[in-house]
């Protein structure tokens, strides 16, 4: 079975989530996955004495107009049927709806575009934040304007020194060989003293998962973990930055996780976010 059977695009019929679409129908093309377009949508705001009747209307309206986006989407993207793709709409909260498609679709993949936020602040009150702190699937957030058509680099940053879940790991291979990319595994320390991380068993548990793709280990030291990471990432050219991470509150432990949560957003690459 394919570590990509389907993937899941959020779209809002913005050119961010259009490109994201577009990026995930090359993915598709590449490895043969099922594309979920899906859109979560509220109830139209009416006043209180308004009759049952009309705002029933209104939300038939509303859902017609959701079709209609989905045909334009695919007259804005021709070659989109040239890979295998449903669209579903859902009513509720977008990182909700989001989460529940992931288990009634057995979703393997979420690519979701994103404004590219220079600050956590900023990525704060995004979907892509809420998404991920909702999901157990691996999640791809993509900036606008960046393109993984021509990733050659996967740069996945590690601190091995927490106790982690590989099982979502299989994607990370699995996407290096679509795009016949090399695996940069990254140890970013403070501390010079430092020589080799201190869970060696999880270097051999990730080396022996990447046995078959091009891969490396790269050790450097900073004072500042996270400008010696973004540094790192811009002198060695990584296209795709992974993070592998123990938790659903990721985001809401800025502070108190490792080196990757500080610096993912400064830097304008694709992520992937793995659990």
């Amino acid at each position: 079975m394919l570590p990509l059977n389907n993937i899941l695009i959020p779209v809002d019929f913005t050119h961010i989530s259009t490109h994201a679409v577009r990026q995930a129908k090359d993915l598709a093309r590449r490895s043969g996955a099922h594309l979920i377009l899906f859109h979560a949508y509220h109830r139209p705001l009416v006043p209180v004495e308004v009759e049952p009747e009309v705002e029933t209307s209104l939300m038939k309206k509303r859902i017609r107009g959701i079709d209609s986006r989905f045909k334009e989407l695919e007259t804005i993207i021709p070659d989109l049927k040239d890979v295998s793709f449903t669209c579903h709409k859902s009513l509720g909260k977008a990182s909700d709806s989001i989460a529940k498609a992931v288990e009634k679709y057995n979703v393997d993949l979420i690519l979701m575009g994103t404004k590219g936020a220079h600050g956590f602040e900023e990525l704060w009150g995004s979907n892509a934040a809420k998404v991920v702190g909702k999901v157990d699937c691996p999640v791809l957030v993509l900036p606008e304007d960046t393109d993984i058509s021509k990733i050659k680099k996967i740069g996945v940053a590690c601190d091995f020194n927490q106790k982690r879940n590989y099982d979502n790991f299989k994607v990370l291979p699995y996407l290096a060989k679509v795009y016949n990319a090399t695996v940069n595994i990254i140890f970013v320390s403070s501390n010079s003293k430092d020589q080799y991380p201190k869970e060696f068993k999880d270097v051999i548990k990730i080396h022996n998962m990447l046995e078959e793709v091009s891969h490396s280990f790269d050790y450097i030291y900073h004072k500042n973990v996270e400008d010696g990471l973004v540094n790192y990432c811009k002198k060695n050219k990584i296209g795709l930055l992974t993070v592998i991470t123990k938790s659903k509150s990721f985001f809401t432990k800025l502070f108190d996780e490792s080196l990757t949560t500080q610096m993912v957003y400064h830097i304008d690459v694709p992520l992937l976010i793995i659990k």
